[in-house]
């Protein structure tokens, strides 16, 4: 069976901090090292109309994994790669955090949170997403 790849870091262990035990995930970069930029970034840097199909393609897998995710924003999206063929990682925002997991319990109502963290991606990006089609997609 084709196996699909979930849009988060991969979760590397615990350490020991200062504050106590840490949780190690992994960094999320761009082709020379350094931290990628993230949605909002992109967005502020007036390169958005090449993010509709990588935003497609990880709506898609949202929707196909029913990932719990109720804080998806433009802030924490990272961009991994270039133009149309860039990755989106969900790097913060993700999981149930409640005692009884409504979202993971009801897949409907998660997949109105989905619609309605992307409706605000696109609000806060420009760009618009329509619920019925799962597309993102510019304006006009």
């Amino acid at each position: 069976s084709h196996s699909v790849k979930v849009p988060i870091p991969a979760f590397c262990g615990f350490v020991r901090t200062s504050g106590g035990p840490g949780a190690l995930w992994e960094a999320v970069c761009n082709a020379h090292g350094a931290v990628a930029p993230t949605l909002a970034n992109i967005a502020m840097a007036g390169q958005i109309q090449a993010m509709a199909e990588p935003l497609n393609r990880f709506a898609r897998t949202c929707y196909a994994l029913n990932l719990v995710a109720p804080d998806i924003n433009d802030r924490n999206l990272a961009v991994r790669g270039e133009k149309a063929s860039a990755e989106l990682i969900l790097v913060d925002g993700f999981g149930d955090h409640r005692v009884i997991p409504l979202r993971e319990l009801w897949p409907a109502r998660n997949i109105r949170c989905l619609d309605d963290r992307f409706r605000k991606v696109a609000r806060k990006t420009g760009l618009t997403y329509d619920a019925g089609t799962r597309r993102f997609s510019l304006p006009g």
